[in-house]
């Protein structure tokens, strides 16, 4: 377990990676499972996670999480559901 610098508050990877890596994505029709890769603590108190999309060719994605959504299991999921969505949408 690590600090976030500002706050002090715990990141606990563990459940961090549980709740990314717990449940796959389905995203039109096709299941894509997430692997966190690495967790960077960001001088604002939030993090950078660095996740795989697995699908037929793997993508490398960062996304940067606020303290708030972090410590909450259920927002951290939403946001990176929203987030892989729109990746693999957007092309």
């Amino acid at each position: 377990m690590s600090c976030a610098p500002e706050h002090g508050l715990p990141i606990d990877g563990l459940r961090v990676r549980k709740t990314i890596e717990g449940e796959s994505v389905i995203v039109g029709g096709r299941e894509h499972h997430l692997q966190v890769v690495g967790i960077a603590e960001d001088a604002d108190g939030g993090v950078s996670l660095t996740m795989i999309i697995s699908n037929s060719s793997p993508q490398y994605v960062r996304l940067h999480v606020s303290e708030p959504v972090l410590q909450d299991s259920i927002a951290l999921r939403e946001q990176v559901v929203c987030f892989v969505n729109r990746i693999l949408t957007a092309g």
